[in-house]
């Protein structure tokens, strides 16, 4: 927010680390400002640049994305540089001056977005006016016990069908709209602050409400959660009557809150969601969270159903228009596979069967796994766990049956090439039970000079007296705060 003390134009704007301030990580100007620059309570200009001019006593938002390739890149602090030039018209004071520069004081960047769950289940949900620095709710600064950006982050969760639209038969009716009646569910443990039911539906249309909105009913029926740590999560536009929890009821991850409907300030049946740092949906600051897992099917309304492999996303927040399908936590199988008979060769040996578990997940684009062959590897009950970083400090475990790891896998494995391969190991025995400690590196391609990441895969075999099989794989991938100790460079056999 800017009020300058006088009539000038905004020149340029440069954002640059506190730590290390050249080069600037953006810098915006003349065109760049106009579109990223709005003015709360001036009139509409004249001229694109009438934006730019700011005169005494009046304001301006600059509305900025920094976009960084990994979370180190990330600095602790960040200055803002602005420079300002007088008008063309001269006055006495604008032609004693030829710019101006303002540097901010250092500004501390808060890290850690929030982990959570899927608000929703299934696939073909498209995340319309979700985060980008052009979405309405990005640009929706509330007056509401201050100024606010609450819906900073929010995401209208709308149903694609399969011919690219949202609804099939009439138009009109709430209930052609494939995302009405979808269960909305916790996207964490949570106790319930708020609940708002009785406000009835709207008819879809752009200019449809069936009551007056308001700050009591602009998010119609809605649930908040408060998920720790000061945190709270906005679910609206619920049907009314739908909502199975009261204020004071606690719940568990996944549990249903109600179902999705077309209530408040609302065109069609989605629903809206967003996180912020108060109970007050609209009165608080909106803030970033990510997803544990999903799938990113497509992208932009008018997507439809293809053959091409989903992009299997983790701990990402999905961007504007992003078409997802949300993921559960623990995947299990929920149809049994008949245990495939495996190849003597893959199963004979400690050596074999660590090879074939490599092997069977290792192949280039478009090329499917052979599934079958690492089914056999495996006891019917056997678990994979990698191990997850949560951006707000500390860790998580996922745990996934054979089949909920070939569910996540087969077609993010497809869609890119994949080698893994092992590069030194430790080998411990005792009877029938053998612990590995086997370290690896990924590659995009075999000719690939470096891998894109290390780790160790913790494999437990056991032997039934005919042949071995895999009951846990449990792994966790190197970091720059996680290295690989040099022991785990090299082979060591009990």
């Amino acid at each position: 927010m800017m009020e300058p003390f006088a009539p000038w134009i905004l020149t340029r704007v440069e954002a640059l680390a506190g730590d290390r301030q050249i080069p600037p990580i953006v810098s915006y100007d003349t065109s760049d400002l106009t579109t990223r620059l709005a003015r709360p309570g001036a009139a509409s200009a004249a001229s694109a640049d009438d934006k730019r001019s700011i005169a005494g006593g009046m304001s301006a938002v600059l509305f900025m994305w920094l976009t960084f390739d990994a979370p180190p890149d990330v600095p602790a602090t960040i200055v803002h540089r602005l420079t300002f030039t007088p008008e063309e018209k001269k006055t006495a004071r604008s032609e004693s001056l030829r710019s101006l520069v303002v540097e901010s004081a250092r500004v501390a960047v808060k890290n850690g977005p929030v982990l959570i769950g899927p608000p929703l289940k299934g696939g073909e949900w498209l995340a319309a006016n979700g985060p980008s620095n052009i979405s309405g709710h990005r640009r929706a600064l509330v007056p509401v016990e201050g100024a606010h950006i609450a819906q900073r982050f929010a995401i209208d969760w709308v149903r694609i069908r399969e011919d690219g639209k949202t609804w099939k038969g009439a138009k009109e009716d709430n209930a052609s709209y494939l995302a009405y009646g979808a269960e909305a569910i916790a996207v964490a443990d949570a106790s319930v602050v708020a609940v708002k039911d009785g406000i009835p539906q709207n008819t879809p249309g752009e200019n449809s409400r069936a009551t007056p909105i308001t700050l009591e009913t602009v998010g119609g029926n809605h649930v908040v959660l408060d998920i720790g740590g000061g945190k709270f999560a906005f679910y609206a536009h619920l049907q009314p009557g739908s909502i199975r929890v009261k204020a004071g009821d606690r719940v568990k991850r996944g549990d249903v809150l109600g179902l999705v409907g077309n209530s408040g300030n609302s065109t069609e049946p989605h629903l809206h969601f967003h996180i912020t740092d108060g109970t007050s949906p609209l009165g608080s600051e909106g803030l970033p969270y990510v997803l544990e897992w999903f799938e990113k099917e497509g992208e932009g309304f008018g997507w439809k159903p293809d053959n091409k492999p989903a992009q299997m996303r983790r701990m990402e927040m999905p961007m504007q228009n992003a078409v997802v399908r949300f993921l559960e936590p623990t995947i299990q199988a929920s149809a049994k596979h008949e245990q495939p008979a495996a190849d003597p060769a893959d199963v004979a040996t400690v050596d074999s069967i660590v090879a074939a578990l490599y092997d069977v997940i290792s192949g280039p684009a478009g090329k499917t796994r052979n599934w079958n062959r690492f089914r056999s590897l495996f006891v019917p009950e056997a678990r994979l766990m990698p191990i997850i970083v949560d951006p707000k400090g500390g860790y998580a475990l996922r745990m996934v049956d054979a089949e909920g790891f070939i569910t996540l896998a087969d077609k993010a494995l497809a869609a890119g090439g994949f080698y893994e391969r092992e590069i030194a190991r430790r080998t411990e025995k005792f009877g029938q039970m053998v612990q590995l400690f086997s370290t690896y590196e990924s590659r995009h391609a075999k000719e690939d000079k470096e891998p894109f990441t290390r780790g160790i895969n913790s494999i437990q075999l056991m032997n039934d007296g005919k042949r071995w099989w895999v009951v846990t794989v449990f792994w966790d991938s190197e970091r720059k705060d996680n290295p690989l100790p040099k022991k785990y460079l090299k082979t060591v056999k009990d």
